[in-house]
């Protein structure tokens, strides 16, 4: 008979050969011998051994995916303020467009229709088309080294005047009013905008105003 190739380190090697046993017990006792001890070895070892009830496997660690929808990224940029949430004001409704307005595009969160994308957000355009419910925008996308000219469509409550021409229309006002008057008084009058010009001279009295000497506090090391 030829001998086991596989057989645990701590048994004989004339335990576990196959020859002429004394008799069957001897055998049983043999084989009984070497069941236990690959059962130890097995627990030993920690061998773990494949289910066949669930055959479906687990990674141990999921990568996380960036996100890449439509409203990404836009979870402050379209949420609304303190003490500004709830329904929108009627005013939002009730304001007038026209064609050739400057209106700044704000996305109002609590309203799904019509939105704009997220990148046309605080970006200022001029209207070129009025309908019941929306307004179309003319807007200025920067792509690369270039601005190109997109024209988007959305509703009324993603829209709002934009002021950034008051400061402009303010001053054209007040220099139609100084030229008027320096008409009337034959006199020049500089409509230019300039900076701000430095403090003019100034002359301090010393009279009851003894000049006083500030040294610094000297070291002290005492606790």
């Amino acid at each position: 008979m030829e001998e086991l190739k596989f057989f645990p380190a701590n048994l004989q090697k004339s335990e576990v050969r196959c020859q002429e046993f004394a008799s069957p017990a001897t055998l049983t006792a043999t084989l009984l011998a070497f069941t236990h001890t690959a059962t130890s070895l097995d627990r030993h070892l920690c061998i773990s051994k494949p289910s066949h009830d669930n055959q479906t496997t687990h990674p141990t660690t999921v990568a996380m995916g960036h996100a890449a929808g439509l409203r990404a990224g836009t979870r402050y940029a379209f949420s609304k303020g303190f003490k500004q949430k709830g329904r929108l004001p009627l005013s939002t409704y009730l304001q007038q467009y026209k064609v050739g307005d400057i209106v700044d595009v704000v996305a109002d969160g609590s309203v799904q229709k019509g939105m704009p994308y997220k990148v046309y957000h605080g970006k200022t355009g001029i209207v070129y088309n009025v309908t019941k419910s929306a307004v179309g925008v003319i807007l200025q996308k920067q792509v690369g080294n270039r601005y190109m000219e997109k024209r988007i469509n959305v509703r009324i409550e993603h829209v709002k005047h934009s002021r950034s021409r008051d400061d402009f229309i303010r001053r054209v006002k007040e220099n139609a009013e100084k030229r008027k008057e320096a008409k009337k008084t034959g006199s020049h009058v500089y409509l230019k905008r300039l900076p701000v010009a430095p403090q003019g001279e100034r002359i301090v009295s010393l009279k009851d105003n003894k000049p006083e000497s500030i040294t610094p506090i000297p070291y002290e090391t005492t606790i």
